[in-house]
């Protein structure tokens, strides 16, 4: 989840910005976990859907470290994703800032859920990007749900949580 969310948001060096990620994590404990669905076509014709579960592993003031795994679907053929571990910290460059923030209540999994939305775009050199996360305190990580669009409002991934508990 996070490196997938993260290289949507590389672009162009910026400042140090606070990472929407790191805030989510660091109200749960170690074993904490979420399940999201992604379903992503960065190219015409070329469909991939996965399953990703993230589970915290550690937990400080200075760092979050993550575990994610997952299994992924193209052209009818399904397979695993390599575990990889990731280390979170408080402010990071790759985010770029906030432009629009609100809050909504949407549904996941038959619940309905309180969320903080906030919208990000950036200028990449094909197209503006936009990304829009909606974050919730009841979701591990935080992450409920997320839209990426390119310019001209073409759906270049969809990812939401389906499943979340703690240890």
């Amino acid at each position: 989840m996070v490196a997938i969310i993260a290289s949507l948001l590389l672009g162009l060096p910026c400042q140090d910005n606070d990472s929407p990620i790191f805030k989510h994590w660091s109200g749960w404990k170690a074993g904490a976990w979420v399940k999201l669905k992604l379903e992503a076509e960065f190219l015409p014709g070329n469909k991939v859907e996965s399953e990703m579960t993230t589970k915290a592993l550690e937990i400080t003031a200075d760092k979050i470290v993550v575990e994610q795994s997952g299994k992924a679907r193209k052209g009818g053929q399904t397979f695993e994703l390599p575990t990889e571990k990731q280390e979170i910290k408080p402010k990071d460059s790759k985010f770029t800032a906030i432009e629009k923030e609100g809050d909504e209540e949407i549904e996941l999994s038959g619940k309905k859920i309180k969320c903080h939305w906030i919208q990000m775009t950036q200028d990449h050199s094909q197209a503006k990007i936009t990304s829009k996360f909606w974050f919730s305190k009841e979701i591990p990580g935080g992450l409920a749900k997320s839209e990426t669009t390119k310019e001209g409002g073409v759906v270049l991934m969809k990812m939401q949580a389906v499943d979340w508990g703690e240890k």
